[in-house]
């Protein structure tokens, strides 16, 4: 999958998911419509959000953002 390899090597392995168990708490939102998604990515500075918002210009997939403040 190429856009699975562009999202490792944007935020690196340790930052990217695509396992059933991580990816489930990412399947609901405040809709009543559930999707899991096929991958999860954990950005960690700002060249690596900028490198994943260039991704839906160049492939088929959507980019949706959950922010969540770390401590």
């Amino acid at each position: 999958m190429l856009a699975r390899q562009k999202l490792i090597e944007i935020v690196g392995p340790e930052n990217f998911t695509d396992q059933l168990e991580e990816l489930v708490p990412y399947s609901y939102d405040a809709s009543v419509n559930v999707h899991r998604p096929d991958a999860a990515v954990w950005p960690e500075s700002t060249e690596q959000v900028a490198g994943l918002s260039s991704l839906p210009t160049n492939t088929k997939y959507l980019l949706f953002l959950v922010a969540q403040a770390r401590v």
